[in-house]
């Protein structure tokens, strides 16, 4: 393989390590088989990185810890923004379906902050 190969491959796993961050995946990707269950459990993971760490990490140490006139403290602002909207820590995951037939399945899925 070729260094530039391998550095498009390995830009495209970074690029694609985000997506559907809490979601099972319930594979495999066909029906399942009349009967046939399968289930899977565990945990999903947001971490903030770079500048978004950085903006939590001034937001925590702001002398003036946001006291500062209602909009007028753009670092605690930034920092609250962050934690709203990346909303990091673990989150609890279960799922499972069963194949029913006529190529259908049923299946229910739990991510710890919404029920699909």
């Amino acid at each position: 393989m070729t260094p530039g190969r391998a550095c498009i491959l390995a830009g495209a796993a970074l690029v694609s390590t985000g997506c559907g961050g809490g979601l099972p995946l319930l594979h495999p990707a066909r029906t399942l088989p009349s009967g046939e269950v399968r289930a899977s459990a565990g945990f999903s993971g947001s971490v903030p990185v770079g500048s978004l760490a950085s903006a939590i990490r001034d937001a925590e140490s702001d002398p003036n810890g946001g006291a500062a006139p209602q909009g007028q403290d753009p670092t605690f602002a930034k920092g609250a923004l962050v934690v709203a909207s990346i909303a990091p820590g673990l989150a609890p995951l279960g799922g499972a379906r069963v194949g029913v037939g006529w190529q259908a399945e049923g299946g229910l899925a739990y991510t710890g902050r919404a029920v699909r």
